[in-house]
Formats: structure tokens, sequence, C-alpha cells
């Protein structure tokens, strides 16, 4: 009877953890890239703080348009109806939300740090612009805070919270929560502040240019601290709006939180 050969038990040993390693890996296709996910780090976590800075100063300050609006229709806009006023800032938050449309998809060519720098120029602009407007000029306050404020804005909003998953996998949840409250803190904070502004010693034009300084200055250090981190999406790859509209509508739940 011939015994085995020294070499087929190791070979044998061999062949099995191979096809373990195999099986682990198939099993659990997405654990290697999340191994790659930086998971924190002085990089990732200075995105998280520019990202909020971001929502803190354009969703944040668009929340805080009641205390314009109640200005406008008390003395500044006195000769339109509160109706026209109201246009304003519905304008805005439309622009705010629809402009993320373009600005995410060119983010995923590769043009974040582009959109970025425009967004946050222009709403720094604007806003100083909107200092300049004088009393009973509708479409100069039309013009800065609903169109051009809300294109700034609309540039800013959705890449500032896209830029969270390059850093973080197994947290991003929970980050892009915590980046997503800066617009409630923001709301809370600018309404106060403004209404001290505006209505106080200040004045509108040198209120209105105050807060656009603090923004400004915010607006900046977030652009030096958000940094990407994966390459640029494919053409080829890129997912055409039919598709990502055609899965939404027939998304259970999703439709359910939008009717909601």
């Amino acid at each position: 009877m011939s015994s085995p050969l020294p070499g087929d038990k190791s070979t044998k040993v061999s062949a099995s953890t191979l096809q373990a390693v195999e099986i682990t890996t198939f099993q659990n296709p997405l654990r290697e890239d999340a191994l790659d996910f930086p998971e924190g780090g002085i990089t990732a976590w200075g995105t998280v703080l520019g990202a909020f800075l971001i929502q803190f100063c354009g969703f944040g300050y668009f929340t805080a348009y009641g205390v314009y609006q109640d200005f406008y229709t008390r003395i500044y806009l006195t000769n339109v109806t509160p109706s026209a006023i109201a246009w304003i800032g519905s304008v805005n938050g439309f622009l705010l939300l629809s402009v993320g449309l373009v600005s995410g998809r060119m983010v995923d060519r590769g043009a974040f740090y582009h959109v970025m720098i425009i967004g946050c120029f222009l709403q720094s602009f604007s806003l100083f612009m909107l200092s300049l407007a004088k009393p009973n000029g509708y479409y100069q306050i039309f013009l800065t805070q609903g169109v051009s404020l809300g294109v700034a804005t609309g540039l800013t909003h959705i890449p500032s919270i896209a830029i969270i998953s390059h850093h973080f996998q197994r947290h991003r949840s929970f980050m892009m929560g915590l980046v997503v409250s800066g617009v409630s803190i923001g709301a809370i904070f600018h309404s106060i502040m403004l209404d001290n502004l505006i209505n106080g010693r200040l004045g509108f034009a040198n209120g209105v240019r105050a807060s656009a300084g603090l923004i400004s200055v915010l607006l900046f250090i977030a652009c030096l601290l958000m940094r990407t981190r994966l390459p640029p999406q494919p053409k080829a790859k890129a997912i055409g709006y039919t598709h990502v509209i055609r899965n939404s509508l027939t998304d259970p739940a999703y439709v359910c939180a939008c009717l909601w």
C-alpha cells in the first residue's frame, strides 16, 4: 500500500485555504472597498467641518428669509404686495434645490472645486449686492436675493453633502446627518442675527453687509477644508436622469416620504 507523499497534505491544505479565501472574498465584495475609506483623520474631519459650514451659510441662511420678508413687508418694499415679496424666497428655495441637478453631475465629472469656488464667490457677491438695493427696488432684491443667491446656494448644497461619501462608508449616514444639522443651527443663528442687525442700529444696508462679511469668511474657510479623494466618475458609467427618475418613482418608500 502506497503512503501519501509529504507534499500531498500541504497541497490539500493550501487548496482548501485558497478556496476559503475565495469564498470569503465572494461573500464580502464590499469589505475590501470599505477598508480603503479612511473613516476619520484630519482630512476627513476637515471635510465634514467644511461641508457643515456650507450648509450653515447656504440652506441655513435661506431659512432665515422670514426675517427679510417681515422687514420688506413693513418697511422696505411697501409698494408691492406680500405675495410678490414671498416670490423672492420661493424662487430662492426652488433654485437652491433644482440647481443641484446640474452641480451634482458636475461633481461626478471631477469639477468639485470649480463648482464650490464659483458658488461660494457668487453667494458672497449676491449678499453684498443685496446691501446696495434701494427701498422699493423690488427687482433689485428679486434678482440678487431670489435668483443670484438661489443659484449660488444651489451650486454648493448638493456637492457639500456628496463629498462626505469620499471619506466615509460605515459612518456615512451619521456624518451626512451631522453636516445637514448645519441647516438647523444656521436657521436659528441667522434669524436672530439678521433680526438684530436689520431692525437695529445698523439698518438694512449695513446689517446685510455685516452678515455678508461673516458668510464670506466662513465660506472661505469651508473651501480650504474640503478635499476630494475618489477619482471622477467615468462618463460611460454615468447614470442618466431618466433612469434615476424611473427607479425613484417605483420605490414605495421614496414616494411615501415625498408625499408625507
